[in-house]
């Protein structure tokens, strides 16, 4: 699920909310590019997490 929510974070900070014209507003300088640094990371995190859960899980002979 966690990786869903960085995916449409990311999408919606990209598409839906767009933003001012002007590169120097605070919107286009750092609130934008931390969305898309949070949502990787979250995407990231969430998917390490997902496959050390499903190794261990093979690993010691879980279903």
């Amino acid at each position: 699920m966690n990786p869903a929510l960085g995916a449409e974070s990311f999408a919606l900070a990209k598409s839906l909310i767009g933003g001012y014209r002007v590169h120097e507003m605070a919107c286009n300088l750092y609130t934008r590019p931390l969305i898309y640094v949070l949502s990787g990371l979250l995407m990231a995190v969430s998917a390490v997490a997902l496959c050390c859960r499903l190794t261990g899980e093979a690993k010691h002979g879980r279903a």
